[in-house]
């Protein structure tokens, strides 16, 4: 990879030091909560209330993959400020992975809702039964 001429200052670096320090914590405790709330959601398939596991495996496998994209995120805003050379390269890479994850979280939220409506729909027609 060719050096780029260009280098941020010592008080940008911090910043994206910061950034990338919050950001992997949330990604962190995103997984977390996934991982959680996926074993919620066995624990439902395997107990009283099977019907609403779906809600937990679901929302937890999104929780989790978000985590683990936003710790790649994370990733990619420190090698800008720890790396000589290349802060041009990785705020690229940054901002491409960063596109991936508003994207991802777009569609588990799309999902979500898709599934939340089709949920009232049959909670509707069981009822009207």
């Amino acid at each position: 990879m060719e050096q780029s001429q260009f280098e941020f200052l010592p008080e940008h670096d911090r910043e994206f030091i910061k950034t990338a320090y919050w950001m992997g914590i949330l990604g962190r405790l995103a997984m977390i909560v996934g991982v959680l709330q996926v074993l919620g959601g066995v624990l439902q398939l395997l107990g009283a209330t099977p019907e609403l596991a779906w809600s937990g495996l679901l929302g937890g496998a999104i929780y989790a993959v978000v985590g683990y994209f936003t710790n790649r995120v994370a990733g990619s805003f420190r090698a800008i400020a720890t790396s000589a050379g290349h802060d041009i390269d990785h705020l690229m890479v940054a901002l491409q992975a960063l596109k991936q994850l508003f994207r991802l979280m777009t569609l588990g939220v799309f999902l979500l809702l898709l599934l939340g409506i089709a949920a009232g729909v049959a909670i509707g027609l069981l009822g009207a039964a």
